[in-house]
């Protein structure tokens, strides 16, 4: 009976770390600089958002403002919605909400959120830059 309890404690410990395995701190990757006059940002990064399956989509903007809220639907269960700032000579990337990726907020303020929110946020971002390379030319 003591081996049993012990091997049910040792499968429910190893379980418990794998389910945490797919988390990580929310990561938002840093700026995407362009310089004035080059090409226009709006459409590199509407370009960007095209080039990945799944893509992003535009939600709403203000071209004015220079802000746009993208949406990246995964297999209709995983969503993240993220904001898009290009102001100035920078792209900036700021969370909003996401539905089927485990985000969870400690005391600290502090995010985990299933990995692949960081690889599809950190891939819009080098495809902004790949496109501005591409446009350059």
């Amino acid at each position: 009976m003591k081996n049993l309890l012990i091997q049910l404690c040792l499968c429910l410990a190893a379980l418990s770390g794998f389910s945490s395995c797919n988390s990580a701190p929310q990561v938002m990757p840093s700026p995407v600089m362009y310089s004035e006059p080059g090409p226009d940002i709006r459409e590199v990064i509407v370009a960007a958002m095209k080039r990945r399956s799944p893509g992003w989509r535009i939600l709403d903007e203000d071209q004015e403002a220079g802000r746009m809220r993208a949406e990246i639907n995964v297999r209709g269960r995983h969503t993240a919605v993220i904001e898009i700032h290009y102001d100035g000579n920078e792209v900036t990337f700021h969370p909003i909400s996401s539905d089927g990726l485990k985000e969870k907020r400690n005391d600290a303020g502090e995010v985990t959120i299933h990995k692949s929110y960081n690889t599809w946020v950190g891939n819009l971002r080098a495809d902004i830059e790949d496109e501005l390379r591409l446009q350059k030319m």
